[in-house]
């Protein structure tokens, strides 16, 4: 592997840390306990209780992942065969944004820049 494929995947992963602790307090346990008084009453705790401080931490490392996800793509030009099937499929997750629009049609412009050279077969 390249050294420009570590910060995507450093991206990447920050990224989709962020995804699962965000789905991770978005879905709650919902529990109904029955008292005998007549109404039950209903609690609900998230699957992965969140202080707001971490819960802070996880979405600017989540905005800092995307962050270098774009860097890969634009600055540091990272041409990856992967990295462009991931990029494509996040570009169109979020096309109904303009920063989505504009990474698709990046993409497809610059398609040609991620094909992998084929290597010559040795003489024998």
């Amino acid at each position: 592997m390249k050294n420009k494929s570590i910060l995507p995947l450093i991206g990447i992963f920050m990224f989709h840390l962020c995804h699962i602790a965000l789905l991770g307090v978005s879905y709650v346990k919902v529990t109904i306990v029955d008292t005998g008084e007549g109404e039950p009453v209903v609690t609900s705790t998230p699957f992965i209780p969140l202080s707001d401080t971490a819960l802070f931490i996880s979405i600017i490392m989540g905005l800092v992942g995307f962050i270098l996800i774009g860097v890969s793509l634009f600055i540091t030009k990272c041409r990856a065969r992967w990295f462009f099937w991931y990029s494509m499929i996040l570009s169109i997750l979020l096309i109904p944004t303009l920063l989505g629009l504009i990474s698709l049609i990046y993409l497809i412009i610059k398609r040609d820049e991620f094909k992998q050279p084929k290597v010559a077969e040795p003489e024998a």
